[in-house]
C-alpha cells in the first residue's frame, strides 16, 4: 500500500484493491491541473505588452478578422469564451456573462493574424486529441478565425491533445489564453 500526501488530502493506492487504475488518473488529473495552473500564473504576473514589429503590416485584413477563443472542460466546469471583433474590441465570457473588454491595438491584432497565418490555419485538422486514453477533467481550446466568407474552427485537447497540435497552433492559444488572463486581472468589467 502506497500513501501520496496533497494539500487536498492523502491518497491511498492499494493495487489489492484495483486501485492502481483509479489513482493513476486521480493523480494524472491533479498533475495536469497543478500544471495548468502554474502556467498560467508563472509568466503573467505582469500583463505582456506587444512588441513592435520592425516590418510594415497591412492593417486592413487583419481589423477585418474576427478571433474566437472557447475554454471549457475539467474539473469545475470552467466555460470562458473570447471574441475579438473586427477592429480589435475583445471581449471575455465567463459562463455567458461578461467579464470584461479590451481594445487590442491595430498591431497587437496584425500579430494575432500573423501568428494564425504562420500556423497554416485554415489547412489544420479540426480536433487534436489522442484518443487512445480518457482524462475525464481534460479541458479543451476551440480557436475559430472568420475573414470574409471563410471560417474555420479548430480544437485542442490540452492534456491529450497538445502534444500532437503544431507548435504554431499551440503559440495561438497561448497568445489568446495570456490575452483573456489580461482582461479577467485588469479590464474594467462591463454591466
Amino acid at each position: 500500500m502506497m500513501v501520496v500526501a496533497f494539500p487536498s488530502g492523502n491518497i491511498v493506492m492499494d493495487p489489492t484493491l484495483g486501485g492502481w487504475k483509479m489513482n493513476r488518473l486521480r493523480i494524472y488529473g491533479v498533475l495536469i491541473t497543478t500544471l495548468l495552473m502554474l502556467n498560467a500564473c508563472s509568466s503573467s504576473d505582469v500583463p505582456s505588452q506587444p512588441v513592435p514589429d520592425p516590418t510594415p503590416t497591412n492593417t486592413a485584413t487583419p481589423l477585418a478578422s474576427t478571433i474566437g477563443y472557447h475554454y471549457t472542460g475539467g474539473i469545475a466546469g470552467l466555460r470562458k469564451e473570447m471574441t475579438i471583433a473586427p477592429g480589435g474590441i475583445t471581449t471575455l465570457y465567463d459562463r455567458g456573462k461578461i467579464a470584461g473588454t479590451l481594445k487590442l491595438s491595430p498591431e497587437r491584432m496584425a500579430n494575432l493574424v500573423r501568428l494564425f497565418e504562420e500556423a497554416d490555419f485554415y489547412n489544420l485538422k479540426e480536433n487534436y486529441e489522442d484518443k487512445d486514453y480518457i482524462i475525464a477533467d481534460d479541458t479543451y481550446s476551440t480557436l475559430t478565425l472568420t475573414q470574409g466568407d471563410r471560417t474555420k474552427s479548430v480544437t485542442v485537447a490540452m492534456a491529450r491533445g497538445s502534444d500532437l497540435a503544431p507548435m504554431e497552433l499551440m503559440e495561438i492559444v497561448s497568445e489568446l489564453s495570456k490575452m483573456a488572463w489580461e482582461i479577467e486581472k485588469s479590464a474594467t468589467p462591463s454591466p
